[in-house]
């Protein structure tokens, strides 16, 4: 079986069926775990946390910028308020909360109110803007992450969502700050599994982001998929 996880770049129907054809949907073969606006740290738990039966992984990493909250299911009145008639976000034990990024709905306490408390803390994290600690947070979640695969002799690439070598917090405060070449954390990954390519770049560079100059647009995800596949060892099998 195939998993697949990620934020909205995965959770859409254009990118899963462009890469691996309408067969993607068959629960059989691959199960998509993957939430609009979610974090690396929900990513991360939404492969650990879903391996039984899984051959093959691909993973793509979202903005360094957004922060995941994490509660016991029985804590659940402390967000629902965040999701405004949205379905709430519930995995397992857990109920969940996303930032979304440095600009995030987080920011809608007066509106949501949702506890104050989480508020707070969300806010901490970003108010001194320290993005090459948010940088590391991410960077210790990834390397984890794929070194449990490594050792589970589970096969998998992984890519991320934006070039985060760039600075994109300007641009796009979803994603985040440069992070450093010399970061001693990147010596935890094995970047020969990799993608070559990022959706978000590339396709901005082309023209080819849909209206809201983010996610790309179905020709996009194809093009990006067509420059990428050589990469991806796997299939459906």
């Amino acid at each position: 079986m195939l998993l697949l996880a990620g934020c909205s770049f995965i959770a859409n129907p254009d990118l899963p069926e462009v890469a691996f054809g309408r067969e993607v949907w068959d629960k059989k073969l691959v199960r998509i775990n993957a939430w609009g606006g979610a974090g690396n740290a929900f990513i991360s738990r939404a492969v650990l946390d879903n391996l039984d039966k899984v051959n093959n992984v691909l993973i793509l990493w979202t903005g360094f910028s957004r922060i995941d909250i994490e509660l016991p299911v029985e804590m659940v009145d402390q967000v629902s308020s965040y999701y405004e008639g949205t379905p709430i976000h519930i995995t397992n034990d857990t109920v969940w909360l996303h930032s979304g990024g440095f600009d995030g709905t987080w920011y809608n306490y007066s509106r949501t109110k949702y506890e104050k408390y989480i508020y707070e803390y969300i806010k901490s994290q970003y108010l001194p803007c320290n993005w090459n600690y948010l940088n590391n947070k991410n960077l210790r979640i990834i390397a984890g992450t794929l070194n449990t695969l490594e050792q589970l002799n589970i096969e998998y690439k992984f890519g991320f969502i934006y070039d985060i070598f760039s600075d994109h917090i300007s641009e796009q405060q979803s994603l985040g700050s440069a992070v450093d070449r010399n970061n001693p954390l990147l010596n935890l990954i094995n970047w020969d599994n990799c993608l070559s390519e990022t959706p978000y770049d590339f396709c901005k560079d082309r023209g080819l982001l849909s209206d809201d100059r983010f996610h790309p647009t179905r020709e996009g995800y194809n093009q990006w998929w067509n420059a990428v596949k050589q990469d991806i060892t796997f299939d459906l099998t």
